[in-house]
């Protein structure tokens, strides 16, 4: 009929400019997630310039008798280092070419910043995914609102199309009315399928915002329980530091990265060393350390003194 024509026409319009607003809206999601991620890759990569440069003074600090232009290295560095990390509040005394702290203890403050500034970055992007989901929510409502308008008219068309061929069955040939509802048939079919993709489309869209929402704010927390790692063993580390023990960076490390859990005493930090030294002579000599033993050392119910024994 010219009312159900005028109907398929209407559906059509409706149906290409969902599926124009899909193609916009999918080139900005795309847009979004990459700047997101580039975000995090950033904030990564500057809170890592300063374990880079520690490295670096590291080296230049195992120089002896330096040189003026070597100590004029290590005052630029102590510069840097206090410039990306405001809190370590770094001071290197020329003449007597000595650091206020440790590189070990400057390691653990700068890691400890670190994992907060990943947080922060982390933090700042759910906002987006938030705001992302929400258009995701409001482009699928009109996409689920015109597809079910195009199954009405996909149901009306196939049913017009069954009537015509049954009206003129025994018709060689075809007919004007037949062939109308013929193409009728199979616009109103195209509308419903571009609809359904759209739909299927959208919908595995908001489901993907859904799991990098999740994994960013696990990313997150992930960061913070770092952080918090790293401040509780900050002082323990001073302590440390006081008794004349050195922590090898691979257990500070360990510990910051949940692989230990945090020793409660400078003995319990001393056997800790000692096991993790075994643990990699273990490796180096391939026998691998039983899996009972280095869960037990990670949630800290066994201490490395019995594991050592």
């Amino acid at each position: 009929t010219k009312e159900a024509a005028i109907e398929t026409n209407k559906n059509t319009e409706a149906t290409n400019k969902i599926t124009e607003s899909y193609k916009e809206y999918n080139d900005a999601l795309t847009q979004n997630k990459k700047t997101r991620e580039e975000n995090i890759t950033s904030a990564a990569a500057e809170a890592e310039s300063a374990n880079i440069l520690l490295s670096r003074m590291e080296e230049l600090a195992a120089v002896e008798d330096k040189s003026n232009s070597q100590k004029a290295l290590m005052k630029q560095y102590v510069e840097q280092l206090n410039e990306l990390v405001p809190e370590l509040n770094l001071q290197y005394d020329e003449e007597k070419d000595k650091l206020n702290k440790t590189t070990g203890a400057i390691r653990d403050q700068i890691n400890a910043q670190k994992n907060l500034i990943l947080a922060k970055a982390a933090q700042e992007q759910l906002q987006g995914i938030a705001e992302d989901m929400v258009t995701t929510e409001l482009e699928l409502a009109d996409a689920e609102k015109q597809h079910k308008k195009n199954r009405d008219e996909l149901t009306k068309a196939t049913d017009n199309l069954k009537e015509a061929q049954e009206k003129y069955k025994g018709v060689r040939g075809t007919t004007p009315e037949l062939q109308k509802a013929i193409a009728e048939e199979k616009k109103a079919r195209e509308n419903y399928e571009k609809t359904e993709e759209t739909v299927e489309n959208l919908k595995g869209d908001l489901e993907g915002l859904e799991d990098e929402y999740s994994s960013t704010e696990g990313y997150a927390q992930a960061k913070l329980n770092n952080a918090e790692i790293a401040e509780s063993f900050k002082s323990l580390a001073g302590e440390a530091e006081k008794a004349g023990v050195t922590i090898p960076k691979a257990v500070s490390e360990g510990i910051e990265n949940g692989k230990y859990a945090v020793p409660q005493s400078v003995d319990e930090l001393k056997s800790l060393i000692t096991y993790d030294d075994l643990e990699k002579q273990a490796k180096d000599s391939g026998i691998d350390i039983p899996k009972n033993i280095t869960d037990g050392i990670k949630s800290g119910k066994l201490t490395p003194a019995q594991a050592v024994d």
